[in-house]
């Protein structure tokens, strides 16, 4: 099988896990700042430990139906922070659905002769682990995903 057929059934197969999440994180003069998280689901009614990130009552929360597709939701999540460490310990801290997964947030601020450089970085673990095709899949799919066999 061709390289480019494989790469479209990855991607057909990709786009099925894909949900519009977006994560946004503004800085503003004073130091602090805002983490906005939005997100599509079907359900009205959120379980905060199965969400990715640690929303408690601290974090504003807004669900509305979503007009472009009724059975859909949109959901906003939004919370000040007051230095980037406290981001930091609110992951590290409260349980959510990815608590197994190490984030690490920096934010410097460095000033250089005329101009002021900020260099933010998030750094995000491995969320999941490769597992051979092999487990998952028998011979003959192999070969048809592949076009050869994995094992001899």
């Amino acid at each position: 099988m061709k390289p480019k057929h494989i790469f479209i059934l990855i991607l057909l197969f990709l786009s099925g896990c894909i949900t519009d999440e977006k994560v946004t994180t503004y800085f503003h003069p004073d130091g602090t700042l805002t983490r906005i998280v939005t997100f599509k689901t079907n359900r009205k009614k959120l379980d905060p430990e199965q969400l990715a990130i640690p929303v408690d009552s601290s974090w504003t929360l807004t669900v509305r139906k979503d007009t472009a597709d009724t059975a859909q939701f949109l959901v906003r999540a939004e919370k000040t922070f007051g230095r980037v460490q406290w981001l930091n310990n609110d992951y590290k801290i409260k349980p959510n659905a990815l608590s197994g997964v190490k984030r690490e947030i920096s934010f410097e601020r460095k000033f250089m002769w005329f101009y002021t450089f900020y260099y933010y970085q998030e750094t995000v673990s491995k969320v999941f682990d490769q597992h051979p095709l092999s487990e998952f899949l028998t011979d003959i799919a192999e070969y048809f995903f592949l076009g050869f066999f994995c094992r001899i």
